[in-house]
């Protein structure tokens, strides 16, 4: 079976395998800890996001539980 794009003589990108290219070189990778990761901008921006949509769901699920045992669901449509 093939299965990677080299054994098609291919690039991952669609390029020929068997034309030459440039060396590129990967950019270096960071690697943060819990302190440094905790610091960065991004970090924060994830955890307000994350407990924003939190709280969005939980405030539909608390009224939601009333909505239906109180007849909300059973009303008529189109109203008179």
């Amino acid at each position: 079976m093939r299965r990677r794009p080299e054994d098609h003589g291919l690039l991952p990108d669609g390029g020929d395998a068997r034309a030459p290219r440039a060396a590129t070189t990967a950019p270096p990778e960071i690697s943060l800890g819990a302190r440094q990761a905790a610091r960065t901008p991004a970090f924060w921006l994830l955890i307000v996001s994350t407990n924003l949509a939190g709280l969005g769901f939980f405030g539909v699920n608390l009224h939601l539980f009333s909505y239906v045992t109180d007849g909300g669901c059973r009303r008529r449509w189109p109203p008179r």
